[in-house]
């Protein structure tokens, strides 16, 4: 942080604030609240999960909670008494009821699987992860690093969502991570976490 403006270390580029999202988040969140009846006090915080993410030079005020202080918050949190528990329970049905199942106002553009470029993204800044080491891959733009077993099932999640009538197999998913992870690799991964459909090259993998 610099003058209350965001930066990614390794390329110095601009990135939105975060805080301003917060703040318009809470103020959205407060106006659905008085629109309910109810006048409940927000307070509000930024969770920064990647236990690979480091703020530097951030204000000793910031309403952030970072990887190291994650659990003490969670535990703090559990200490909060349920006041007004049938208050709670039916806010929470208003506020369910007001989710919108399906967003009417995104536009999803065409795409095929040749067009799309292959590799595996960076679940903090979308840049494109390095080939791993030593069971890390590391994201050459913001410096974040990660599990080799959590990307890879992640990029296999994202396969899923884009491509439903495709099937996953080791190769399909080699391919679709850019070849960042060899077939034995990709193929452990793959078995420990889905059920192997049919035998030899015709095989491909479902949920369990």
């Amino acid at each position: 942080m610099e003058n209350e403006r965001w930066y990614s270390l390794l390329s110095k580029t601009e990135i939105k604030n975060p805080l301003l999202q917060l703040q318009r988040s809470e103020t959205l969140l407060r106006g659905l609240l008085k629109e309910f009846g109810y006048h409940l006090p927000i307070k509000s915080h930024l969770i920064f999960i990647n236990p690979g993410f480091q703020l530097y030079q951030a204000p000793i005020n910031i309403p952030a909670v970072f990887p190291s202080q994650l659990n003490r918050f969670l535990e703090k949190l559990k200490t909060i008494p349920n006041a007004a528990k049938s208050r709670n329970l039916k806010l929470a049905e208003q506020l369910n009821a007001r989710c919108l199942k399906e967003n009417p106002y995104v536009l999803i553009p065409e795409y095929t699987y040749d067009l799309l470029r292959k590799g595996i993204i960076c679940s903090s800044c979308t840049s494109f992860l390095a080939p791993f080491t030593q069971g890390y891959l590391t994201c050459g733009e913001c410096g974040s690093k990660e599990k080799v077993d959590t990307a890879v099932l992640r990029s296999v999640k994202e396969f899923a969502v884009l491509f439903p009538d495709r099937k996953i197999t080791t190769n399909t998913i080699v391919d679709w991570c850019g070849g960042i992870g060899s077939g034995k690799v990709v193929q452990r991964i793959l078995g420990k976490n889905y059920k192997i459909q049919g035998h030899g090259k015709y095989s491909y993998y479902i949920d369990k």
